[in-house]
């Protein structure tokens, strides 16, 4: 973090680079003598010079933080960092919520939960109200809620704007005029044939769009059986669980609960899906049987789970941390169905996949501490016992593909994996098991039709993926006094 004059002149750092992590957010104190710093997952408060500092509060993926006007407060959001990061998952779904935190005490309190996307709160010019954009209703729209000295919520929040769209929001000094960011994204599922790895990668032209609409889907997967396309989407309002035919079709939509479900992957007999839920507060596994309108909660911690995979047989489901700080955990289900506890195979993996014969799990490593960089290396381990074995490391992080997710090819001989280069475009790549050099093999030459997100399925001779439309504004707006 650096400090410079707002009338020119050299800059001064103050925060330095270290193992406690990046600094999310930086923002000034009321009488300027301090800045309240949430780095890694601390809140600190450092002095203006730099030379001292001292912990204020665990800061668990918040950013965006707000100073009131009126008191050494600060309001954050908890969770959905990557929203806000320009880059692969800009503006996805995960659940975010607002809180103030008092510094001198360190004293957290909720203002909004976590049921849907909450973010860029925003103080009135006397400090005794916080605007913020939120989409718990369905359209991102600005809400109000008052706040009291406490930094409790004074009532519920209350919506101000209708159909508005809005990313962000911020007053000017006098908290009379209102700028904000209207952000508009489309994305739809999309498929290309896997090419012969002899020939030279093909371009994006070969794709087929299997489903349209204005809606998000953000990840998907492909049954057992190849049948099936698996994958979530808001086309609805809230992000629920649909499946489509892989040659395309009727989408048919699996889960109806107010709330959000990820990443759906199907048991290998095709009964059952899995998926991830901020339901219950955080994110937790579920397991929903196909026709049925309920699911069964599989897990209730405090760890962010995500990204399920099935074990071959079905009598294990596998799930990752979505901070990238836990590892990779597999939990067993015995004869009568009854899930047990989540026990840590692995502590690091976040993008990670099953082989079809159940004898490997290929993970994706270097990933940065609560980071939204992609990472440096492929690692391949038994999912019983032993020490992973790295596959692939990107060597110079400048040329050699840096990769974002991974999963088996259907005959086991390798890893397939997307990458994106600088300038954002996607790669499919296949690296195979005995080692050597990836290959690529898809190559997204067209800026104008781009798949940002790293997340893909392959099946059914395909690779299966979601290509974004991104369009945005900026606007100004008077605000009526009341």
């Amino acid at each position: 973090m650096w400090v410079a004059s707002s009338l020119g002149g050299a800059a001064r750092e103050i925060v330095f680079p270290s193992s406690r992590g990046e600094v999310i957010s930086a923002n000034w104190s009321r009488t300027g003598d301090s800045i309240a710093v949430v780095r890694g997952d601390s809140l600190l408060l450092y002095s203006a010079d730099g030379r001292a500092n001292r912990f204020v509060a665990n800061a668990l993926e918040w950013h965006s933080c707000a100073s009131s006007s009126r008191r050494d407060q600060l309001a954050c959001v908890a969770g959905n960092r990557d929203y806000v990061i320009v880059g692969q998952n800009f503006g996805n779904l995960s659940p975010s919520a607002i809180l103030v935190v008092t510094l001198a005490d360190g004293r957290v309190v909720p203002v909004t939960d976590s049921g849907g996307v909450s973010l860029s709160p925003q103080w009135s010019s006397d400090g005794s109200r916080l605007f913020f954009v939120s989409n718990r209703d369905g359209q991102r729209d600005v809400y109000v809620v008052s706040v009291g000295s406490d930094g409790r919520p004074r009532g519920h929040p209350e919506r101000i704007t209708a159909g508005l769209g809005a990313q962000s929001i911020t007053f000017d000094a006098r908290g009379q005029r209102l700028a904000y960011a209207v952000y508009r994204e489309e994305a739809n599922l999309w498929s290309v044939p896997v090419p012969p790895r002899d020939r030279g990668p093909v371009t994006i032209e070969r794709a087929t769009q299997l489903t349209s609409g204005s809606q998000v889907v953000e990840t998907m997967s492909v049954s057992r059986d190849e049948r099936w396309v698996f994958y979530d989407s808001n086309i609805a309002g809230t992000a629920d669980v649909y499946r489509i035919p892989v040659g395309g079709g009727e989408p048919e939509r699996l889960t109806s609960d107010p709330s959000h479900e990820f990443y759906p992957v199907a048991s290998p007999d095709g009964s059952e899906i899995a998926f991830h839920s901020p339901r219950s507060g955080t994110r937790d596994m579920y397991v929903q049987r196909i026709g049925d309108a309920t699911a069964q909660q599989v897990t209730s911690t405090p760890i962010q789970e995500c990204c399920a995979m099935w074990s071959p047989d079905a009598h294990t489901l596998g799930f990752t941390d979505y901070l990238g700080e836990h590892g990779i955990f597999l939990i067993h289900r015995d004869a009568s169905g009854r899930w047990g506890s989540p026990v840590r195979r692995l502590d690091h993996g976040f993008s990670w996949g099953w082989s079809r014969d159940g004898s490997l799990i290929v993970l994706t490593a270097g990933r940065r501490l609560r980071s939204s960089l992609p990472s440096e290396r492929i690692e391949v381990v038994s999912p019983d016992s032993g020490a992973p074995r790295t596959l692939y490391a990107a060597v110079d992080t400048l040329r050699d593909p840096i990769v974002g997710r991974v999963d088996f090819s259907p005959d086991g001989a390798g890893v397939y994996f997307k990458s994106h280069d600088a300038m954002g475009r996607a790669s499919f790549w296949y690296q195979p098991l005995s080692g050597g050099r990836p290959t690529m093999l898809v190559r997204f030459d067209d800026l104008t039709r781009q798949s940002f997100r790293s997340n893909f399925a392959v099946g059914a001779g395909r690779f299966f993926f979601s290509i974004n439309d991104r369009q945005s504004d900026v606007w100004v707006a008077e605000v009526s006094a009341r």
